[in-house]
């Protein structure tokens, strides 16, 4: 990086710091400002990153809205730009991490469908399954780790945030989900 890029980042950092300390004090044309300089920012960041794609600007509007959410935490001891590419990365992270759920969602039933349009006809445990009458044989807590972790591919944070529980919770209920399950399968054999 050459001087002249980091003096343009720290002429950029501070004067969105300014203008943060200024909309955090309630002048709302410095917020409307510092919003639109950094959804410009936000946008030229994530194309780089992530190419020309159509939901780039759907990132961008949740980046801003989690900025504005979270105005109120940013200290203007600290430095501006490390606080919003914080937030910035966090909500690619997680809008990439929505889409990726949602295109397994689509797949999922795109292979069902194909499945039956095929003639073929699953086993029962297959069938049990898919139905979820399985997963419905379950007490609500183990299916909910279960549908979050298994089904969903949730990481073990992920869940314990979601549920309100300990990482260490969500290892014990699943473990004995899948006991329960076990036994279910077992007995109807």
């Amino acid at each position: 990086m050459n001087k002249k890029n980091i003096s343009q980042q720290q002429s950029d950092s501070y004067r969105w710091s300014t203008l943060m300390v200024s909309a955090q004090a309630g002048n709302e044309s410095d917020y409307q400002q510092l919003l639109s300089e950094l959804a410009n920012v936000i946008h030229a960041y994530l194309r780089k990153r992530l190419g020309n794609q159509n939901f780039i600007e759907d990132c961008v509007q949740e980046s801003l809205l989690a900025i504005h959410k979270a105005r109120h935490t940013y200290d203007p001891k600290r430095p501006f730009r490390p606080w919003f590419f914080t937030i910035v990365r966090h909500k690619m992270i997680d809008y990439l991490r929505h889409k990726k759920t949602f295109r397994k969602i689509i797949e999922h039933h795109q292979q069902e469908e194909e499945i039956r349009n095929q003639g073929v006809q699953p086993n029962m445990l297959e069938h049990s399954i898919d139905n979820g009458s399985l997963l419905n044989a379950l007490p609500t807590q183990y299916k909910e780790v279960l549908t979050l972790t298994k089904l969903l591919g949730f990481t073990g944070a992920e869940t314990a945030k979601q549920l309100g529980i300990s990482e260490s919770a969500v290892k014990v209920r699943v473990h004995r989900a899948i006991n329960k399950l076990r036994q279910i399968i077992e007995a109807e054999d």
